[in-house]
């Protein structure tokens, strides 16, 4: 009797075990069904995307241009211009804009490829990941990855650091992060606790999906060197230092020297923060920037 148990047990088993695999089976196709068709998709839309910058699935111009003329108007130009020795540091992914551009954040983020050295101006990304508010208790510290020394030596050797913060409630709380960058670089120039009125934004080049303020050129020294208009959108007025752009409500961004190099706040990280290499014309932020020199 206990024979017959066993084996009728051993059956029931195997039948069990047969299902299971079965079952493992189909699910492994369904995925890989899945798999296959994420792929083909994914190659249509890619397809679908060359086509409307001019580019055919050879890699060839459509419109028998060459390919370097063949791309959307609308694209932004951070895809297109070399920056030349910029860098930034972004510990969170929030880069906005530019954390959604591959080719950018491969290009420009500081990393043991690309170091702080190697560069001219270096940009510290403040901001919340995926665009979202960087919360009001958030520590400075760690924005700066680690490099806060490397980057008050660097300014004192005439390099140009540029930070950002965000408007009231958005931003880092001002007194904390302007306390820490006293202590780090010993600049005056400070963000403000407050939110400026947007007033009409300018839905034109990548910003035509949410729009942006145009702040005007409030530096004369630099006319003609630097774009005549820095881009924002809700942001925080910069105190101290000497004012670089301004609109009627305040300061938008402002620099200090230190040392050989300059400090450089904005309060905001869209706008031109967002694309620093965009312009109307033919200068752009980084050339703002570097024409502190």
């Amino acid at each position: 009797m206990s024979t017959y148990i066993n084996v009728t047990v051993g059956k029931a088993g195997l039948s069990d075990q047969a299902k299971r695999q079965t079952n493992a089976n189909r699910q492994a196709k369904l995925e890989a069904d899945a798999r296959d068709k994420a792929e083909v998709d994914g190659k249509r839309q890619r397809d679908a995307n060359r086509a409307l910058q001019g580019i055919g699935p050879d890699g060839k111009s459509l419109f028998g241009q060459p390919l370097q003329t063949a791309v959307r108007k609308d694209e932004p130009a951070a895809w297109r211009r070399t920056l030349g020795d910029f860098g930034f540091i972004d510990v969170r992914g929030c880069n906005t804009g530019e954390s959604a551009d591959n080719y950018f954040k491969e290009k420009y983020q500081i990393s043991t490829q690309r170091t702080i050295s190697k560069c001219k101006v270096v940009r510290v990304v403040i901001g919340g990941a995926a665009d979202a508010c960087v919360g009001w208790d958030a520590d400075p510290l760690e924005f700066f990855d680690g490099k806060t020394e490397q980057l008050a030596q660097f300014i004192n050797l005439g390099g140009i650091v540029w930070i950002n913060n965000e408007y009231s409630d958005c931003g880092i709380d001002p007194a904390s992060l302007n306390q820490y960058i006293y202590n780090a670089f010993g600049a005056s120039v400070a963000f403000v606790y407050d939110t400026q009125p947007e007033g009409t934004r300018g839905y034109f080049g990548p910003f035509a999906g949410y729009g942006v303020v145009k702040s005007q050129l409030a530096y004369a020294a630099q006319s003609g060197l630097a774009p005549p208009f820095f881009y924002n959108a809700f942001t925080c007025s910069i105190s101290g230092g000497t004012p670089y752009y301004a609109n009627e409500h305040g300061v938008v961004c402002a620099f200090e020297k230190i040392g050989k190099g300059f400090l450089v706040l904005s309060g905001d990280q869209n706008g031109t923060g967002q694309f620093p290499s965009y312009t109307e014309g033919d200068k752009n932020f980084i050339d703002a920037l570097l024409a502190l020199k």
